[in-house]
């Protein structure tokens, strides 16, 4: 240091770079003490020029700076990222909430309308209740009255029969034999006896029947059925109820107060003309009913022909009818009574309805004479019609009574 000028120091404090910051910057001794002098000697000499090295350290500062710049700005693009991020995410979080909001309004109100279609529903199923609550006290109703038969299917030539759908069988109410107290009995016959009866509950007297199970099984299921289908005609004798004993089984039907047919000649005589047509032609509409049912009743006679207290018709008992009789089916076999057996049942050949409406042409000549219309043989001789009938009847009795008979 000795050796230098002043003119040369002041060169050498020139190239001392200034300090920016004393915190970044400690306190240093000058790079012109660390100098080597070798270097003064060259700046002294002029082989090195100050100037260009300070202009290379002013670029190479502004490249620092402009690398600290972008540095900085680096920085500031992440947190502006993050920034960025974060109410990206806020806003998520947001919509979610909303779409959750939007969700359970949207449940509320399926659940609201529901509820309203759920009471609409119970309101209209309570509408339908009623309706058909109505209907039946309607039906109930007209089965009291007397029905028309211009529905029923006509009969071909031959007893032979046109096949038509069944009626809708209804079930009879199922009660107990203590809900019955018994009377008086009405009546005996193979099957078993007939008794007047009433309900607990209620004061009108029914007919009960009592079969004994251990023979007759299935001529009681067969009956059952045959009442229930007979509901749909007011010339037959209609079932209440049905249940079952140990040994027996019991057959609720309405009680004809009349009386038997049979009974009722014997006490008055015989029958006027009127009468006898009446009671004609509810008898056949009765068995109009069964043949185009299929049924076959084989033991129609006075006493199976009730009356009512008003006077009307019902046929009753059908422990042997035959069921499923249409089109050309025939059955084989003797049953009934023998008085009002058809000869072609009689001599065991293949019979149809037709066997029913001989029979009913006997009931007609008892009920004018109280006699059979046959004085000995019935396969043999012809039948004896008496005079006091009238041309309907007489034509009627033609018909059933000829050995090909022609049903009405």
């Amino acid at each position: 240091m000795a050796n230098i000028s002043p003119v040369e120091y002041n060169i050498l404090l020139d190239c001392v770079p200034p300090v920016r910051s004393m915190k970044k910057t400690p306190f240093q001794p000058l790079s012109c003490d660390i100098m080597s002098e070798e270097r003064v000697k060259k700046v002294a000499n002029g082989k090195i020029n100050i100037n260009i090295e300070m202009k290379r350290k002013r670029d190479v500062d502004e490249q620092g700076n402009k690398q600290k710049k972008v540095h900085f700005q680096n920085i500031m693009t992440r947190e502006e990222q993050e920034k960025k991020k974060e109410e990206k995410k806020k806003k998520k979080k947001e919509e979610r909430k909303k779409k959750k909001k939007e969700k359970k309004k949207k449940m509320r109100e399926e659940k609201k309308k529901k509820k309203k279609e759920e009471k609409k529903d119970k309101k209209k199923k309570k509408a339908e209740k009623k309706k058909k609550k109505k209907e039946e006290k309607k039906k109930a109703e007209t089965r009291k009255r007397p029905l028309s038969m211009e529905g029923y299917t006509k009969l071909e030539e031959g007893g032979n029969i046109q096949k038509r759908p069944c009626l809708e069988e209804k079930r009879p109410l199922q009660l107990r034999v203590t809900s019955y107290s018994t009377h008086a009995v009405l009546g005996h016959g193979g099957f078993g006896t007939v008794m007047l009866a009433t309900c607990s509950n209620k004061s009108q007297p029914v007919a009960m029947k009592v079969i004994h199970k251990a023979e007759n099984r299935r001529s009681i299921a067969k009956e059952v059925r045959l009442l229930r289908m007979a509901s749909g005609c007011p010339f037959l004798c209609h079932a209440h109820a049905a249940f079952q004993t140990k040994l027996a089984a019991c057959i609720v039907m309405e009680y004809a107060s009349g009386n038997s047919l049979e009974k009722f000649i014997k006490r008055t005589g015989k029958l006027k003309m009127d009468a006898i047509t009446f009671y004609t032609a509810e008898i056949i509409c009765g068995l109009q009913f069964l043949h185009a049912n299929g049924i076959v009743h084989r033991d129609i006679k006075l006493d199976n022909i009730l009356l009512t207290g008003e006077g009307h018709i019902k046929i009753a008992d059908f422990g042997v009818a035959v069921e499923g009789m249409f089109g050309q089916k025939k059955v084989v076999g003797k049953a009934g009574t023998v008085q009002y057996m058809a000869p072609e049942v009689l001599q065991r050949r293949g019979y149809d309805a037709g066997a029913d409406w001989w029979s009913l042409g006997i009931v007609i000549c008892k009920m004018a004479t109280g006699m059979t219309p046959f004085t000995s043989s019935v396969i043999h001789d012809e039948p004896l019609f008496p005079k006091c009938l009238g041309a309907e009847i007489k034509d009627l009795l033609h018909k059933v009574g000829t050995r090909t008979r022609v049903c009405p």
